[in-house]
């Protein structure tokens, strides 16, 4: 029935299925949760990378809104977020005692992520977390590094593909064309 739910285990983790009453309008959900075990606690950072949309999903999104309270509020420049993946529309914002992301018109199928970092100090008990000998954060920046890199030369290679279109065009139309005038120009040389 409408305002009612339900949970499964599932291979891949835990499905909730909520039920509403809506025809044919728009509607607006907040969804909280919290999870045990998520959290990554290395000697020099805390990693929380989490999955906020899924690519499960079979409908667009207009806007989704994600946000991650801090156990304590930060000091200045301790506090690093990313969201995921790059090419996804919108925005990360970064204060004292949060982090909040924002992913606009949100693909079928398309997710999205958010990774936070911050101080262990912040931390009164890693119970629940998952604790990582040695240090991670030189790790942590060096892949997301990696994972813009790799976005910003996709994005420079269909630039420049884009930029060099009608001579691409040109060349596939040859590569395409080529053989079959090769084989009619054969054949009409042979036969007549």
């Amino acid at each position: 029935p409408p305002g009612s739910y339900g949970t499964t285990r599932t291979a891949r983790g835990v499905r909730v299925v909520w039920h509403y009453r809506a025809t044919n309008e728009a509607r607006t959900f907040t969804v909280r949760y919290r999870f045990r075990g998520l959290t990554k606690v290395y000697d020099d950072v805390v990693d929380v990378n989490l999955k906020v949309w899924g690519d499960e999903w079979d409908v667009r999104l207009g806007q989704l809104s994600a946000e991650l309270v801090l156990p304590r509020p930060s000091r200045a420049g301790t506090l690093r977020a990313f969201g995921h993946p790059v090419w996804v529309r919108g925005d990360v914002r970064l204060d004292d005692d949060r982090v909040t992301l924002r992913a606009l018109e949100v693909d079928a199928g398309q997710f999205v992520e958010l990774r936070v970092l911050f101080a262990p100090s912040l931390l009164a008990s890693t119970e629940g977390a998952q604790r990582v000998e040695g240090t991670g954060l030189a790790r942590i920046l060096a892949e997301e590094a990696r994972d813009a890199e790799r976005f910003e030369r996709d994005a420079d290679r269909i630039a420049a593909w884009r930029d060099t279109m009608p001579r691409t065009v040109l060349v596939l139309l040859a590569l395409a064309l080529g053989p079959a005038l090769l084989v009619a120009g054969g054949i009409w040389w042979r036969y007549g």
